[in-house]
């Protein structure tokens, strides 16, 4: 790759009218790769968009304190202003109550009860299957429940069609923005003021009896009544809600492909998850590492900013791939290598580590994903031997897919699962009643 000008970072200058788009589109992860083995730490894209690697340049961009690199759309890819960001940060504090370790205790066991319905007779008849929509029916579902309890039910579909709808222009740089009413864009609307006006009219009956509901949805209504935020309308709490089912949906999915793929590889870490949820929790956190679902993220300049030596203006957009980051060998040892071993003395994740991003910004599902990711996984492992076949790339064109990848769940371990859904109903019984 050729070097761009000295007045900005360091960068490729790509070709002629299409710059460097042409070859990031034939291979994003490839070509981000590829800029920090040749640029280093700060690349320039192009004349408003900078490549961050460097751990440090990172941790600046994704905890910076005062506001200099902020988020700019929302999950609709509409534009925010500076005062609708710190709106969405004050009332992402609503959620807090329902995603602490504390409250996600009925989690784990409706994952194990959802993974044998979907599991169980594919095991038995030891068929191969895409497991990205299986494992997002899993998910979605047990997340669904954790907000709205039994009313969930119908919300996982609508939050797909809405999904299936945003794929078509998440990631394309060929996509009209939001304002321009493109047959898409008019489907995207219609699908989520579907959405929205189911999840609302669930928040008004929690408005109305609180006292009758214990799930995520009343704990964020009475957390709305209780704070300032008593101002924000249903319809923008609704909206808060919403963006947390569309990212239960295929992301946490996508990451359960990855540590499945990964353990069927690595077939001696299917046997210790088996028995240590200690192990489980550290394939699952090597897994986000490797193959981190959201692998790409993005801030933009606020005001005039300096970063890695160099002067950025207002609307200066910087680009953050957790896949490129989390490869750097000065943050993990054998970066390219899966070492679950690495999580089990650590105490602590180190800066470099951000499948969840970092910052006021960071997801605030983490501790959901997580769970869900560990019951499930030892959900797997616990019905039989995991095999794997196809050949497997990464799709990077929305959330990182394994595209190719077929599972085949042989059931060689039993007794196992049974008796992890009978104690899981008593768990939920119990929880939920």
């Amino acid at each position: 790759m050729r070097s761009r000008s000295p007045a900005g970072p360091p960068g490729p200058t790509g070709e002629r009218w299409v710059g460097n788009l042409a070859a990031y589109e034939t291979d994003r992860l490839g070509f981000l790769l590829a800029t920090r083995e040749e640029h280093g730490d700060l690349v320039g894209f192009d004349g408003r968009t900078a490549l961050v690697h460097g751990p440090a340049l990172v941790s600046a961009v994704l905890r910076d304190r005062d506001g200099s690199f902020e988020i700019d759309e929302n999950f609709l890819q509409q534009r925010l202003s500076i005062a609708a960001v710190d709106e969405v940060f004050r009332s992402r504090s609503l959620l807090n109550p329902g995603l602490r370790p504390a409250a996600l205790l009925g989690v784990a066991p409706h994952v194990v009860q959802l993974a044998h319905e979907q599991l169980s007779g594919r095991a038995a008849a030891g068929v191969a299957f895409d497991p990205v929509p299986v494992f997002e029916r899993v998910i979605s579902a047990a997340v669904a429940r954790h907000f709205f309890g039994d009313e969930g039910a119908g919300l996982p579909e609508l939050t797909g069609r809405l999904l299936d709808a945003l794929a078509q222009v998440i990631g394309n740089p060929w996509a009209l923005p939001a304002s321009f009413p493109t047959p898409t864009r008019r489907r995207i609307r219609r699908r989520h003021l579907e959405l929205r006006g189911e999840v609302v009219s669930r928040l008004e009956a929690r408005s109305r009896r609180p006292e009758r509901y214990a799930d995520l949805a009343a704990r964020v209504v009475t957390a709305r009544a209780a704070a300032h935020e008593a101002r924000l309308p249903l319809d923008r709490v609704a909206d808060l809600l919403i963006g947390s089912l569309l990212a239960a949906q295929r992301v946490p999915a996508a990451a359960a492909a990855w540590m499945s793929m990964l353990v069927a590889d690595h077939p001696e870490w299917q046997t210790r998850a088996r028995d240590d949820e200690t192990v489980a929790r550290a394939v699952v956190l090597e897994a986000l590492r490797l193959y981190p679902p959201t692998w790409v993220i993005m801030r933009r300049a606020t005001r005039n900013v300096r970063l890695g030596g160099f002067a950025f203006a207002p609307g200066h957009h910087f680009l953050i791939s957790p896949y490129v980051v989390h490869r750097d060998p000065r943050v993990f040892e054998e970066p390219a290598t899966f070492r679950p071993q690495r999580w089990m003395s650590q105490q602590s994740s180190p800066e470099g580590y951000v499948p969840f991003g970092a910052g006021r910004h960071r997801c605030p599902g983490s501790n959901l994903a997580t769970v869900t990711l560990v019951a499930l996984l030892r959900s797997i492992v616990r019905l039989g031997d995991v095999t794997r076949a196809g050949d497997v790339t990464p799709d990077a064109r929305t959330t990182l897919l394994p595209s190719g990848l077929q599972l085949r769940v042989c059931a060689a371990v039993p007794g196992f699962l049974a008796a992890d859904v009978a104690a899981a109903s008593v768990r939920a019984a119990a929880l939920t009643g």
